[in-house]
């Protein structure tokens, strides 16, 4: 007999015997009606009517859909009242029995259901705890506390609140600028460099939050909220702002149109630059002599005294040529593309290259590739102009250089191209100085060139 003939199989009326000695369960309650609220009964008397509460007590926020839920009904708000840049991810739930439930599908909001949203925006529930009042009262004294002004996001008009919060903006000198029709602003990479990057729907909010206190209106008072994505939204596509354009940055003094200098730190509003010195720069002086010019171009030869030329006349002309449209570069209305030509690798080609990347910013960049698919350059040259780049290094090319983009960046003033992501069309300035280093390079069709030649 083996041992599958050795079980015994069990008869159902011996397992019913067998559950019949565990203990019973506690029978569930069925679901609890809300507390009656006066005036927010529907016709059945079970439990509040949620379109009335919702409209009573959360100003701005609507139902934007309702669907039959478990027997009950599923109310789906416009907003989270919690954080409105959830958006319609939260919803009010009534259950046949009248009971009441709140949910977000936030994390954040995790915590959040129909008890805390009661205690925050139900003033006329005097069962739950006195917590809604000290926020109630600690709101009113958030202006004094704070510093900043209280803008209202309920019960108002959307460009009026938007007004407010540009004014807030700029009477709190949070700098913002307007390039290529977007807002801008400057931040610090992670190389502690100037860079300039767009101020979106998702970087608004923390800007505003910084200006002022934004509050949401009620029959109790004043309730603190974060700023409203909406608004966020409005003042990102306003598309007109009182802030200052921004043409580019630039990390040297530079001579403006008008031959006058940019020497002071900070944005200039006659050339619309913004001058972002790396360290201490020595004072230019405003008329120099024949003999200052005489003595500074000497001192630039001797830098490249022991590079290895192909001739003097050409190639090192026009590196001096370069390193002084460095300063220039606003007289000048297209550069050529420099291009750093040997036959070999060792020549000093990078260090060329450097020498006018440093003259021009006061550091090292870093250098980048020129991509294998012309889609792929665009992208890099739109992403680059726009983020303020004043030079641009293509290094290590080794082919046959025709790209349409390349030949296009080189010579236009204004460059226009899809912003990555989106189906928005961009124009930005081109004020950079475009470099090229590799070996035996062939260029072909309209890239037109200045070449630095070196020997082996």
């Amino acid at each position: 007999m083996n041992r599958l003939e050795k079980n015994v199989v069990t008869p159902t009326e011996r397992l019913i015997e067998l559950a019949a000695l565990l203990p019973e369960e506690p029978k569930r309650k069925p679901g609890r009606p809300s507390k009656h609220i006066k005036g927010y009964s529907p016709k059945d008397g079970k439990g509040i009517d949620v379109h009335l509460w919702v409209a009573e007590h959360l100003p701005g926020t609507t139902i934007v859909r309702e669907k039959q839920f478990d027997g009950g009904m599923s109310y789906v708000l416009s907003e989270c009242p919690f954080d409105p840049s959830h958006g319609q991810d939260s919803r009010i739930i009534q259950f046949p029995s009248g009971a009441v439930t709140f949910m977000c599908f936030h994390n954040s909001c995790q915590d959040n259901n129909w008890h805390t949203l009661r205690e925050r925006f139900d003033p006329r529930d005097e069962s739950l705890t006195g917590k809604r009042d000290k926020s109630r009262t600690d709101v009113s004294q958030l202006s004094e506390n704070t510093g900043l002004p209280i803008i209202e996001v309920a019960d108002v008009q959307l460009r009026d609140a938007a007004d407010k919060t540009i004014e807030a903006i700029n009477n709190a000198g949070v700098v913002l600028y307007v390039r290529s029709q977007r807002l801008v602003r400057i931040v610090l990479d992670d190389n502690n460099n100037p860079v300039i990057v767009m101020v979106t729907i998702r970087s608004m909010p923390w800007i505003m939050s910084t200006v002022a206190n934004f509050v949401r209106m009620t029959k109790a008072g004043p309730i603190e909220v974060f700023p409203p994505e909406s608004l966020a939204s409005a003042i990102v596509n306003k598309g007109s702002w009182p802030f200052p354009a921004l043409r580019g940055i630039i990390e040297v003094p530079t001579l403006r149109e008008d031959g006058s200098i940019i020497d002071k730190p900070g944005y200039d509003p006659i050339s619309k630059l913004y001058y972002a010195p790396l360290g201490s720069i020595p004072h230019v002086k405003d008329n120099p002599s024949k003999d200052d010019a005489v003595k500074a171009a000497a001192f630039i030869a001797d830098i490249f005294c022991d590079f290895p030329f192909a001739d003097d006349k050409s190639s090192l002309s026009n590196m001096l040529g370069y390193m002084v449209t460095v300063v220039v570069r606003e007289l000048i209305v297209l550069v050529p593309l420099g291009l750093f030509d040997a036959p070999g690798a060792g020549t000093g080609k990078g260090l060329l290259a450097k020498a006018i990347v440093i003259s021009a910013t006061g550091r090292d960049i870093g250098m980048t590739t020129l991509p294998e698919s012309p889609e792929e350059t665009r992208k890099k040259i739109t992403s680059l102009l726009m983020s303020g780049a004043s030079v641009v290094v293509f290094d290590n090319v080794e082919k046959t250089v025709y790209d349409a983009s390349l030949a296009s960046v080189l010579t236009t003033e204004v460059w226009s191209d899809r912003l990555l992501g989106t189906n928005e069309v961009v124009e930005t300035s081109n004020r950079a100085i475009w470099l090229m280093t590799g070996n035996n390079i062939v260029l072909s069709g309209d890239g037109s060139s200045t070449l630095f030649q070196t020997e082996s």
